[in-house]
């Protein structure tokens, strides 16, 4: 199996960026929040 890049479409970043999440959630990457601060303790702000 090769390996392929594709370009993301903009309908796929709202699942992208959950999955991002997710992935530096558990375990938890403090790293994260350098790039994604959490405002109003919310991760959603």
């Amino acid at each position: 199996m090769g390996y392929k890049v594709e370009v993301a479409q903009d309908a796929d970043i709202a699942e992208l960026v959950a999955v991002l999440w997710d992935s530096f959630e558990r375990p938890y990457q403090g790293i994260l929040r350098n790039f994604f601060p959490i405002l109003n303790n919310d991760r959603e702000a």
